[in-house]
This record gives C-alpha cells, sequence and structure tokens, in this order.
C-alpha cells in the first residue's frame, strides 16, 4: 500500500532462489485474506485494494505453518505490536498461520505506543531499513 515499504524485490528474489512464497488475496465474499503459493511474477495480478495478489489459481500452502510472515502495517513499537488499517484482516490471518512474524516498516513508522486490542497479534520482530528490534530481546 501507498506509505508502506516495498517487500516486492524481497519477494522475487525468494522465489527465483526457489523458496516456496505465499502471499495474501483478499476474499471479497468473506471479507478475509487467504494464503496462496506463487511460482513467479506471471502469477500475480492488482487484487481488489489494488495489492499484487495471487492468481485464482494459485494453490494454498499445504501447511498452517510459514517459516516467515511478514506483515505490514501503518505503525509498529518495539514491544512487537502493530497498528494496521482498522479492519483487523492481518490479525485474522495471522491466527490462521502459525510462522515467525516479521513486521516490516520505514524508521519514521516506528512510534512509542501503539493502542493494543484482545484480537491483536503481537509480532516476533520488526524491521526497518536501519534497526531490527525483537520484543523482550536486544535491537
Amino acid at each position: 500500500m501507498p506509505g508502506e515499504i516495498d517487500i516486492w524485490p524481497l519477494v522475487l528474489s525468494a522465489s527465483r532462489e526457489g523458496k516456496c512464497v505465499a502471499l495474501p488475496r483478499y476474499d471479497r465474499a468473506a471479507k478475509f485474506y487467504t494464503v496462496h503459493v506463487i511460482r513467479s511474477e506471471s502469477d500475480v495480478a492488482p487484487g481488489f485494494w489494488g495489492i499484487r495478489e495471487p492468481a485464482a489459481d494459485c494453490p494454498s500452502p499445504e501447511s498452517n505453518l510459514l517459516d516467515l510472515i511478514i506483515v505490514p502495517g501503518v505503525a509498529f513499537n518495539e514491544s512487537g505490536w502493530r497498528l494496521g488499517r482498522g479492519k483487523g484482516y492481518y490479525d485474522r490471518l495471522l491466527k490462521a498461520w502459525r510462522g515467525r512474524t516479521c513486521g516490516v516498516c520505514y524508521d519514521e513508522q516506528m512510534v512509542e505506543h501503539i493502542p493494543v486490542e484482545p484480537h491483536d497479534i503481537q509480532l516476533d520482530c520488526i524491521l526497518t531499513p536501519t534497526r531490527y528490534f525483537q520484543p523482550g530481546g536486544s535491537e
């Protein structure tokens, strides 16, 4: 989304290296994100929100355990909390899928306080262009 760090080069690099890359696709009827494997850039097209999403024929991963889940957001803090866009889409997605979660953002998106609600999911780490944060750990 505009204002978020562009992870597309990372997606392409991982795909070229033969890693299994999965991206979320918005299901309009369910108002929920689902996860689907892409094999190349040709498997991706602009989706409902104008974000690159897997095509309709891309399969779901076999397991609900992913090695790394990169999570976007509007703001993050050093405790691993994120502020999304207010609909809870990613929090529901993270409840359904297991794996190490890493928020990615620009340095200026790091803030001291994030309002936390019961449905919010705490991330395992936050990565900016200049810093790495691990809640309860070190920078």
